[in-house]
């Protein structure tokens, strides 16, 4: 039997439907609420394009045997300063996706002594192709790339505050490939059910992530915001920041 009436907003683009369970609208069945999102691909680790450069002595650093086994450390063998991010860092968030543990740990390292160390225009000026990096590895949809590629983002965030503002323009494109973990939900009667015990330290990661992003915007901040409502429509911000 065909509608009485027809469905109202059906012609809204997807972001726009999927904030509509949230809203009074999933309740008057008149409304498209969009279709689930669909589960992304998982691609397993692979080795890396950084490991094949570790092997042939590409970069400034090697590893540092004399460190504790436990801490690693590197030997960099020119100043962290004076180095090219925009052509290092990218390789170095490739790294992130290696399947070896150990050339993983070194491609962190190195990030953590670049965000320590370099200076915070330089990390600025690298944006654009860390970005493309990142979009690449986070397309992968495995979980593992994505708690390293995290991880090094909320380190750079909390060492080098200063990349706020200009970090918030690339916040969309960060985030989006993150945008799954979000959205997998159900309803059970009135109330929302969130599947975070399925993938929940990602989930939060993801959570504490984007405080950050909007805790170092500064004068960038409805930039962020808007961007990050692009990117995870259902994710609901706190008006305090």
């Amino acid at each position: 039997m065909p509608r009485r009436y027809p469905f109202l907003g059906t012609e809204d683009p997807q972001p726009i439907k999927a904030k509509r369970p949230f809203t009074i609208k999933s309740e008057q069945e008149i409304w498209d609420l969009g279709s689930p999102t669909r589960e992304p691909k998982f691609k397993p680790m692979k080795q890396s394009q950084f490991q094949l450069g570790m092997r042939s002595s590409k970069y400034p650093f090697i590893p540092d045997h004399s460190a504790p086994m436990m801490v690693p450390r590197l030997a960099w063998m020119n100043e962290i300063q004076t180095l090219d991010y925009a052509v290092l860092l990218p390789d170095l968030f490739e790294g992130l996706t290696d399947m070896d543990i150990p050339y993983a740990t070194m491609a962190m390292t190195a990030l953590t002594d670049i965000f320590k160390h370099g200076p915070v225009e330089k990390l600025i000026d690298a944006l654009p192709t860390m970005t493309i990096a990142l979009k690449q590895g986070l397309s992968l949809n495995n979980l593992e790339v994505n708690r390293r590629i995290i991880e090094a983002l909320r380190r750079m965030c909390i060492v080098q505050p200063g990349v706020g503002p200009d970090l918030a323009f690339y916040m969309r494109e960060i985030l989006v490939p993150l945008n799954y973990y979000f959205e997998r939900t159900k309803y059970n009667r009135d109330q929302i059910i969130y599947k975070e015990s399925i993938h929940a330290d990602i989930y939060d990661a993801i959570d504490q992530l984007v405080k950050l992003f909007l805790q170092i915007a500064g004068p960038e901040l409805e930039t962020a915001e808007r961007n990050i409502k692009k990117a995870i429509p259902t994710y609901q911000i706190n008006s305090d920041f």
